[in-house]
Formats: C-alpha cells, structure tokens, sequence
C-alpha cells in the first residue's frame, strides 16, 4: 500500500539533514509492507534525536493500522480452521494475510505454514470431534467412566506438534504439570464413582424407616464423596483453564499471532465445546455427583413430602404433639445439607443466583416447609394454651384482664407466625420477580401458614371480644359505683368544711375536709387514669367496636362517667382551695391569738392594765376568729379555758387596784364632804364610781351611800351659788360686782361723811342685787351683800334687824328647812357669835345632810355586830363560799357608822378576795350567740334578739359582761 507524509510534518529548519534522510527511509520500508525493519528504523532515530518523536509517532500509527487489519485476519483464520472446520475458507485466509505482510515473523510465519498443511489439520479435526460427541453420549448415557476413559483418547492429538515447538521451558513445565494433574484425577475417577455410589446405597436404607441418626450419618458420608468429586472436577477445571491460558499466550508473543492445536484440542477435552450442552473430562465428574446427589434428595424430599402431608392432617384435627410434621422439618433440613453441595460445582467468587439458580425451586420449598413446621409448631403450642377458653366460660371479673394479657400474649404469638407467612410469601415473591424463578409452591408453604394463624387469630380475637365486652361492663359498673361513693365522700368533706351542727354550735373541719378531699383525690385520679385507660383501650380495639353493640355502649357510658369524674374533680379543686384557705386563716388566727395571750401576760406583771385587757381582748377576737374558720379543741381550750384564767389573774390584780383606788377616792370625797365641798366630793365619788365598773357592774353601796349624800347636800344648798356653767352666771356675775363696788364705794362716803351720796350708791347696789334675787332668791352671796348694806345704812338700827332676821328663819326651820339654813348662813356670815347661831345651822345641817349625825350607841354597838360576823367567816377557810354573806354584813356595818375604820379595811380585803365580778368576755359558744343577738338587735329583730339575750342572761356569770348588759338594756329600752 502506498503512504504519504506531507512536508508540513517534518520539522523545518530544526533538524538536520541526515534525520530528514533516514525518516524518509522509514516512510519507505513501511511503503514495501516491511513492518518490522520500519519500526527498527524508527526506534534507532529516536534514540539519537527524541525531539523526532511526532514525526516518527505519525509513521508507527501507519504501522499499527495495518498491523490491526493483519490480526483481524488472523482472528477470522483461526476461527474457520478451529470452531468452523472450514479449510477451503482457512486457506483463503491465509492468502489474504500473505498479501498484507509479505514479510511476516517468524512464529507467524510457522503458524501460517502450519495452517496450510490442510489434510493433517482436517484429520485431527475429525478425529476431536468423534471423541467429543461419542463421548458426550455415553455422558447422556451416564457412562461416566467410559466416558471419561474416551476423552482421555484425544490428548494424542496435537502432542507431537507441540513437543516440536520452541515455546520455551516455562510455557511447555506449565501445560506439562497441568497434563499430571489431569490425567491422576481421570485415574482416581473410578474409586471416586465407586464410593459415591456406595453413600447413596446407604442413604437409602437409612430412609427405610427415617431415622434422623442414621440420615445425618449418610447424608455426612454422601457429602464426603460428593465433595471428593467436586475435588477432581477442580482439578481438571484448572488444568482446561491452564490449557487455554497457555494457548492465548502464543498467540500474543511479541513476534507475532500463532496458535497450537494441542493446547486448544486439550482445553475443550476438559472443558467442553463452545455453544454444546456441558461436556467435556470436568463435566463427566460434575454429573457423576450431580446426579448422585440429585437422586438422594430426591429420595429424601419424597419421604420429607408425605410426612408433612400426614403432618398438616394432624394439625388440622388438633392432634398434638405435631410429631409427623416435627419429622419432616426434620427431614427438610435434612436434604438442605444435600442442597447445600451446590457449590461444589460452581466456580468462585458465587453469586445469589449462581446459588439458587441450579435448584432455587425445590431448595427454597424445603427451606419455606422447615419455617412453616416451625410456625405449625408455634400454632400447635398457641393452641394447646387456647384450648380452655374455647368452652366459653368467662372468668371472674378480677380475673378478665389477667385473662386477656394471656390472650394478648397468645395473639402476638399468632401474629407473629402470621407476619412470618405472609413475609415470608413476599419475600419470594419478590425473589422470583427478580430472579424470574417458579417458586409458586415454596410461596403457597407461607401462605398456607398465614392462613392457619389468620384462623387460630379469629377464634382467639372472638373469645377476646367477648372478654373485653365483659371487663368493660363490668369496669364500667364499678368505676360508676366509685363516682357515687366519690360523690358521697365529697359531700361528706364540704359538711365538714361547711359546718357540722352540735347541740352547741356550727362547728368547722376545713383540715378534716382536706384530709377527706386529698384522699378522695388521689382515688379519684386512679379511678380517672383507669377510665381513661379503658377508654383508650377499647378505642384501640377498633376492630371489636365495630363487632359490639355491648361494647359501644360500654363507650358511651365510659364518657359519661370521665364527664362526670372530671366535674367532680373540678369541684374538688376548688374545694381543695377554699379548704386550705380556711386552714390557713384559723392557723394564721390562732398565731395570733397565741402571740396576743403572751403579750397580755407579759403586761401582767409589772400591771399594765389597759394594755393587758387589750391584748387578753386582742387573743380572744383572735381564737374566735379562727374557731370561725375551723374547730380546734386545742384553740377552744385556749379560748373557753386558758384565757379566762388569764382573764381572772389580770381581773384579781385591777381589782386589787381597783379597791385600792376606789378607797383612797372615797376618803379624798369624805374630806370634801366634811369640808362642805360637795360639788368637788361628788366628782370624787363619782370617778370612784367608775372605777369600781372596771371590775364590777353592780353598785359600791359604799359610794353609792356617799353620792346620796353628797348629792342630797348640794340638792340642801342648790341656789346658793351660782355654777359657772350657768348661763346667766356671766349677767349675774357683773351685776354683783357692779353692786359690791357700789357697795365699797358707799363706805367710802360714809367714812367721809358723805351719806346721803353713800345712800344713792346703796340704792343702787340694792336694785341691782334684787335683780339677781329674782333668778336666784337663796344666793348667799346676793343675800350677804343686801345685809351688809342694810348696815351700813342702819348701822344703830342693824341689831333689830338682825334679830327680826334670826327668828324669821328660826320660823321656817320646818317648812323650808334649806331656806332656813340659808339665812342662818347669811347672818353667820355678818355676825359668827350671834347667840344660838351655832346650834341653829349644826341642827340645820344635820336634818339637811350637810353634814353626818353622829351615830347613837346602838347603831354604833350592831355595826360592831356586824363586824364580827364577816370576821368571823373571813377568817374561816372553810366559809369561803359565805364571803359575799360577810360583805353584805361589812356594807350595813358602814352605813350604820361610816368611820367605823375596821370595816372599811376588812371590806377591801373580803371584796379582794371575791375578786371583781365585771367579766371581760363570754364563752366562746356565748360570746357566738351574743353577736347573733346583736346582729338580730342591728336588723330590727327585737324579739329574737331577746330570746338570745335572755338564755345568756340565765348564766349568772354573764351578767357581767358590760356588752350584754348595755345590749339588754337597749332591747328593753325599746320594746
């Protein structure tokens, strides 16, 4: 063929002129097909100038194109000599390649001649071919030895070629070594294929009867000889493969393409023919252990396949234990172990469907029947326990749940072999999709279970059903009963929090109350968590709500009760809180009263009276409050027993005070008595009559006797004087000043001599003091002042008058004995030592009170009497109780003689001792009912207010609290 390079792909310029010379020497020798020498040139150039390695590049791609068309000639003659058997076309062939490379290599050149050499490759031909099929036939035939004998013939093809052949050492020790190794596993074929048939003879009497023992012994000794086998099926398969390895190696040596037809007669001998069924040496050892191992399991399938059907019959009847169908699986598993020599065939690495491919079907269906024994079994064992609630009876309420967990159990167990059929079906379905396998019967194994466990589920799930309806009612029933006993309970608690009635009072648990309403909650809480756990149950079970009018309604009833459960529950909280909050106020109360007792206390000693009354006042509103919100027996102690008692030691020292105080105020109002001072005496006693009320309502004779009198005396002596907060005491006060400086104004002319001047002043004082006359006839100082002018204008004449005066009073002594004393007191005061004078106003003031008669002998002598008589009770012990006896006595002794100075302290002592009788407050239980009385008296309900008034007025102890004596007299005052 003719090839060109164009100047452009040269260098230009940068190479020398030599380089350009032996470049285009190359073109040339590739131009004459002279392949080889071109390539030689080529190198040579580069070596001395690299920088020529594009040129030289674009002449070596010319050579390895026509190179390439050479080798796909090659490839053609080889396969019409070889695969074809087509000589006629082979030497065509040959032509061809002669024309593309005149100037082949050598081992080329030794294969082409070979290949022309047409009778002796037509008779090794027809020669392998004779061999190869008489001896695939006598394979179909299951001639195994003879067979295998016969292969062995064709080895003599070739040999003699080969040996002639210079492959070298190493190639020729390979294919001679691989040629032992064959012809030693040909030769101990024999005893092989004897053993072999001798396991399979035994397996056989250990199928007649089964004995598992015995099948596992032969089935390890079929096993052993199978895999002999497979050992020499390995090494003939080495040696083929070697065959063909070493034949594709002359054929790629760098001299060139050749073949050897003793290496390629020698690895289809081993190997098999391309496109044929499988022949060959190898396959002669793989079908004598396949068919071998086939046949066994087989056997042993059949065995497995009746056993199983007896197996499913007894299921079906329930008869148990599954012995038969525990001995197929036993069998099943078995033939697996057969199953399992697959691979002894196969050539790794293996792959899944190299596995499965050979006997995916029957191997899968044993697989699938052991899993489904398994499952048989599990439903069996599921079966035996389900057995004693097919009769029907239910069991005891308490026991229905315990019940359905078993059930439960028994259901998740069917489920499972359920799940595990139906898987298991998939799975292989899924398996034949992608594997295009029939594995139709292995699937219908699966699905038969599922189908049995989908039945065993129904008969259980309808005991189960019935099992439920029966623990809903009678869940439904009790927790309905629960919500009734809650209510009950509840109630019961707000009694307590609102009030139980006692004969005596309302009386309040808010503690108790909360105690009960804790307890009922925390119940009531289970019994909400376990309706609403049945609820949840039952909603889970949908299947069986539909399946149930019982049941639906056991629903319906159940929301009605969590309805009510959770009213009931919201009702107890807000009880719960009111409950603390009352709790919390007695508890905050009491403290209160507590810290307000210890501060009456500590104001006790040293007495600090009105601080003491006002905590002891304090603790008490305190404890009564917090009685209000909460009965305590420990506050109504405190209240009804503690505190009175507190009561009584702050009432002893102020009433200790109190005597003390009320005695020194009536001495104070006896020496203004005695000394005329009636008004101030009376304040005085009056002040002593106050502080007696602080621990005593009723009257102090003693100063009620002294107010008499004082009282009588300024009743004796009213109009005298006139009181500064009289009205008219400023008018009438101005007027007798204006008088009296008239008066002194008169002397003054009368010492001067100036009489008559004196008497028009005189006249004048006169008119102004008969002014005050008028208002006020027995003022003594209007009456003094009108005497002394009448003096001092009649000073001779004065005595007359005076006399005449005297015995006009003197006169009046019993018809207006304080008029009487009145004059007498005027003249007194003009002349002190007018005879009789004296005796008159003493007697006078005697009969008005003014001052007190001296006591007769006799009154003297009984208060003496008296006296002794409450000494003697005083000092007896034992008469204590007589002691208010002893102050009656002591009180008359007083009246009879009011300095009697014994009486007056044995008085103070016994009324010390009687302690005062005011009392500071009620009994907690009265103290209740007086604030009803007052509330009743508030309202207008004078009646009812009464009623209660007049019951605590019966205790003789409350007639001296203050409150209920002014609430008394304001009822009174008012009806």
């Amino acid at each position: 063929m003719g090839i060109g390079l164009p100047l452009a792909a040269y260098p230009r310029g940068s190479i020398e002129k030599e380089d350009r010379a032996r470049l285009a020497q190359a073109e040339q020798l590739i131009a004459e097909r002279k392949y080889n020498q071109a390539i030689l040139a080529l190198l040579d150039l580069l070596q001395a100038n690299p920088d020529l390695f594009d040129a030289a590049e674009v002449l070596m791609e010319q050579i390895r194109t026509a190179r390439a068309q050479y080798n796909a000639k090659f490839e053609e003659l080889i396969k019409a000599l070889f695969e074809e058997n087509n000589v006629p076309k082979g030497l065509a062939l040959i032509a061809e390649l002669e024309e593309l490379d005149p100037y082949p290599n050598e081992a080329v050149a030794r294969a082409l001649e070979q290949a022309k050499v047409g009778r002796e490759l037509v008779v090794n031909m027809n020669r392998f071919n004779r061999i190869m099929d008489e001896a695939a036939a006598l394979l179909a035939q299951g001639s195994y030895a003879e067979a295998n004998a016969l292969y062995l013939e064709g080895f003599a093809l070739g040999r003699e070629s080969f040996d002639q052949a210079e492959y070298g050492n190493i190639l020729k020790n390979s294919v001679i070594g691989s040629l032992d190794s064959l012809q030693s596993a040909a030769g101990s074929f024999p005893a092989a294929l004897e053993a072999l048939g001798a396991a399979e003879g035994a397996l056989q009497s250990a199928l007649s009867p089964p004995s598992p023992l015995s099948l596992q012994r032969e089935i390890g000794r079929l096993s052993l000889a199978a895999q002999e086998l497979a050992g020499l099926e390995g090494t003939a398969r080495s040696a083929g493969r070697n065959f063909q390895v070493q034949g594709g190696q002359i054929g790629e040596r760098p001299a060139g393409r050749g073949y050897d037809s003793f290496l390629f007669f020698g690895a289809q001998l081993v190997l098999g023919r391309s496109g044929k069924p499988p022949e060959g040496i190898a396959a002669v050892f793989a079908a004598a252990r396949e068919t071998a191992v086939s046949r066994q399991k087989q056997a042993l399938l059949s065995a497995a396949d009746a056993l199983w059907q007896e197996g499913l019959t007894e299921y079906r009847g329930g008869s148990y234990p599954l012995e038969r169908l525990t001995a197929a699986a036993s069998m099943y598993a078995a033939s697996l172990r057969l199953f399992s020599l697959w691979a002894l065939g196969l050539e790794a690495p293996l792959t899944i469907k190299d596995s499965v491919g050979r006997e995916a079907a029957e191997y899968l269906l044993a697989r699938e029947r052991i899993r489904a024994a398994r499952g048989y079994e599990e439903l069996a064992g599921i079966g035996r326990a389900f057995a004693p609630w097919k009769a029907g009876v239910l069991p005891a309420p308490e026991a229905i749940q315990p019940a359905r967990q078993t059930l439960a159990g028994l259901r998740s167990r069917v489920a499972v072999v359920e799940q595990a059929g139906g898987g298991g079906a998939a799975a292989l379905g899924a398996q034949a999709r992608a594997s295009g396998f029939i594995l139709n019967r292995a699937a219908e194994q699966d699905l038969a279970l599922q189908e049995a466990a989908r039945a065993l589920r129904g008969q259980v799930e309808e005991v189960d059903l019935r099992l439920l309806a029966s623990f809903a009612g009678s869940s439904l029933e009790r927790l309905a009963g629960l919500e009734s006993s809650f209510r009950a309970r509840y109630q019961e608690g707000v009694a307590l929090q609102q009030g139980v009635q006692t004969p005596s009072r309302l009386e309040k648990y808010p503690e108790r109350a909360l105690a009960a309403y804790n307890r009922l909650s925390a119940e009531l809480a289970v019994a909400t968590e376990q309706a609403g756990l049945l609820a949840e149950e039952i909603a889970g079970e949908t299947a069986y709500l539909a399946a149930s009018a019982s049941l639906q309604e056991s629903v319906q009833g159940l929301a009605a009760l969590r309805e009510g459960l959770a009213g009931l529950q919201a009702e107890l909280a807000a009880s719960v809180g009111s409950a603390q909050a009352a709790a919390l106020q007695a508890g905050r109360y009491r403290q209160e009263g507590l810290l307000r007792e210890q501060e009456a206390r500590r104001n006790l000693n040293p007495l600090r009276e009105a601080a003491a009354r006002e905590g002891l006042r304090n603790a008490q509103e305190a404890f009564d409050r917090s009685l209000e919100f909460q009965e305590d027996p420990e506050v109504r102690r405190l209240r009804d027993e503690t505190l009175p008692q507190l009561a009584a030691r702050i009432d002893q020292a102020v009433n200790e005070k109190v005597i003390s105080d009320v005695r020194a105020l009536i001495t104070d109002g006896r020496n203004r008595f005695r000394l005329g001072d009636y008004s101030s005496a009376e304040q005085v006693f009056l002040r002593a009559r106050a502080r007696w009320s602080d621990t005593h309502p009723e009257e102090n004779p003693e100063v009620a006797l002294w107010l008499d009198w004082t009282r009588s005396a300024i009743q004796n002596i009213a109009g005298r004087q006139i009181a500064l907060s009289n009205p008219l005491y400023p008018q009438m006060s101005q007027l007798y000043n204006l008088a009296f400086q008239e008066y002194q104004s008169a002397r003054g002319l009368v010492e001067a001599r100036r009489v008559q001047e004196a008497i028009v002043l005189l006249d004048k004082a006169m008119e102004r003091l008969e002014q005050i006359r008028v208002l006020f006839p027995y003022n003594s100082e209007m009456q003094s002042l009108m005497l002394r002018i009448e003096q001092l204008k009649d000073p001779d004449g004065f005595r007359n008058i005076l006399d005449a005066r005297f015995r006009a009073a003197l006169d009046k002594r019993d018809a207006s004995p304080q008029e009487s004393l009145g004059e007498l007191e005027v003249i007194r005061l003009l002349a002190p030592s007018y005879p009789g004078l004296q005796n008159a106003i003493g007697s006078l003031r005697v009969v008005l009170g003014l001052d007190l008669r001296p006591p007769d002998p006799a009154k003297r002598e009984r208060a003496r009497r008296l006296y002794a008589e409450a000494l003697g009770i005083y000092n007896d012990r034992n008469r204590r109780s007589q002691l208010p006896t002893a102050l009656e006595r002591l009180n008359e002794a007083i009246a009879l003689d009011s300095d009697f100075i014994d009486a007056l302290t044995l008085k103070d002592r016994v009324q010390i001792l009687l302690g005062g009788s005011r009392q500071q407050f009620l009994s907690s239980d009265d103290q209740r009912r007086y604030k009803e009385a007052e509330g009743y008296f508030l309202g207008g309900q004078l009646t009812a207010a009464n009623a209660i008034v007049q019951q605590l007025w019966a205790n003789q102890r409350n007639r001296g609290y203050p409150p209920l004596i002014d609430l008394k007299a304001k009822i009174e005052a008012r009806l």
